[in-house]
């Protein structure tokens, strides 16, 4: 392929046997990931506050786990949500009333570049809306979520209140949908959670068989990229985020990012290598002296 040259012969091998999968019939969209490995002497207190300048988001957050022998930080600058579980009374389009909650999930997939020129930014905003590739990426994993909540949830209360709605963050435009149903009363919120996890949008469909195959191409274990993070109330509610955008380190000076992308029969390996890159650029920044 054409500009092959650009991409790095690890990530090359296993988009090409991802390819191979989907057009075996294993999968529809697998999400392809890599690990990038920098050596820093920066304090993750002052990496997180460098992340939080770079690349405000959502789920932005700072987890230290101290303890010996299993010391670990998570700085996360995640624009994607996980789920969240609502236990107040809302009114409007998926309302709920007192005592039921709401489930509800908001994945991401499709990704372009922000330009300090504001037409070509307008340019990849439309390009997002529009493309076939990037919207029939958006509706596999909204289908592969509509049955996981409804998994869990009341039948005939599964909606999709926002479908591939564009949202811009500091350097990407990335493709947004929507959701939610009322959780059935017997389903405990960890059981909810559970039933979501890990995140279809960093997994692919059929989320089983797609994993499968990420474990066979993937180069290496995710850790906790890819999972998810926030927390739970023991009145029921809950908010949790995506491992994405993040950094990971054990205190010793060695730091792991995580980046990737969902890889259809219509992926470009250049177009997505260079995704994947984008998405990891403002937090490799973290290590640029500025």
């Amino acid at each position: 392929m054409a500009g092959d040259g650009l991409v790095d012969e690890e990530y090359r091998v296993a988009f090409e046997r991802v390819q191979e999968r989907l057009h075996a019939g294993d999968s529809y969209e697998v999400n392809l990931t890599h690990r990038l490995r920098v050596e820093s002497g920066i304090e993750p207190a002052a990496a997180y506050l460098r992340l939080r300048e770079l690349n405000p988001a959502p789920y932005a957050g700072f987890l230290q786990h101290d303890v010996p022998g299993a010391r670990a930080w998570l700085l996360s600058s995640s624009p994607e949500r996980f789920a969240t579980v609502s236990t107040s009374s809302t009114s409007g389009k998926g309302s709920t009333t007192d005592g039921q909650r709401l489930l509800e999930t908001k994945p991401i997939k499709g990704t372009t570049p922000r330009s300090d020129d504001p037409v070509v930014d307008a340019e990849h905003r439309d390009r997002l809306a529009s493309d076939p590739r990037y919207r029939a990426e958006n509706l596999m994993i909204v289908d592969l979520l509509r049955h996981d909540v409804a998994s869990v949830c009341e039948v005939g209360s599964v909606e999709v209140p926002q479908l591939m709605e564009v949202e811009s963050y500091e350097t990407v435009h990335q493709l947004v949908s929507t959701v939610r149903g009322r959780l059935r009363s017997e389903v405990s919120t960890v059981a909810a959670l559970r039933a979501l996890f890990p995140a279809g949008s960093m997994t692919g469909a059929p989320k089983l068989r797609t994993m499968e195959v990420v474990d066979e191409v993937e180069a290496s274990p995710r850790g906790a990229y890819a999972g998810a993070f926030g927390w739970v109330s023991g009145d029921g509610r809950a908010d949790l985020g995506v491992v994405i955008r993040s950094l990971v380190t054990a205190g010793d000076g060695r730091w792991t990012v995580g980046t990737g992308g969902g890889i259809t029969v219509l992926s470009d390996v250049v177009e997505e290598h260079a995704e994947a890159a984008l998405k990891a650029r403002r937090l490799l920044e973290v290590f640029t002296p500025s």
